[in-house]
């Protein structure tokens, strides 16, 4: 089933410990390089919970990590952002795949933008202050470890 299925997915279809643990499951397989294997599991999570950011974020990574950059700014932008247009963890991540695309002066302006609108010591202002900080060389690991949204003492957008 797809996100353009004419049949409405209950999001009660798995408890929110089982979506937290599917997420948690693909976003270890991006940091694994199993691409394939998260984007799968992160189409199925985007079915369930279209409103969150999480899927579009993993989909990216698992895109990032295959080398389609391009195809990640488009999740992001086209889907996650259309879906979750103030989301400030998309944009953070935005910027991250726009950089990866080599294209640093469309991600150093989502990423001010993430800064004016972030509230302070939010785990997406103090990405977005590395991210900008940092020289394209160091952003593929950035990509890898800043996808992992359940860190000691982070907030994230988990699944619930």
């Amino acid at each position: 089933m797809t996100l353009d299925s004419p049949h409405k997915v209950s999001s009660e279809v798995l408890a929110a410990d089982d979506i937290r643990l599917l997420a948690e499951i693909g976003f270890m397989a991006c940091g694994a390089g199993h691409a394939k294997a998260a984007k799968s599991l992160f189409e199925g999570l985007r079915v369930l919970r279209p409103d969150h950011a999480f899927p579009y974020i993993g989909l990216a990574l698992a895109r990032l990590g295959a080398g389609a950059n391009d195809e990640a700014v488009r999740i992001l932008r086209d889907e996650g952002l259309a879906a979750n247009p103030e989301n400030n963890e998309i944009k953070v991540f935005l910027g991250l795949a726009l950089n990866m695309a080599r294209r640093p002066s469309e991600s150093a302006r989502v990423l001010q933008e993430v800064l004016v609108h972030t509230g302070d010591d939010s785990p997406e202002l103090n990405l977005a202050r590395r991210l900008l900080g940092r020289d394209g060389k160091d952003l593929e690991d950035m990509a890898i470890n800043a996808g992992r949204p359940y860190g000691k003492g982070q907030k994230s957008s988990a699944p619930d």
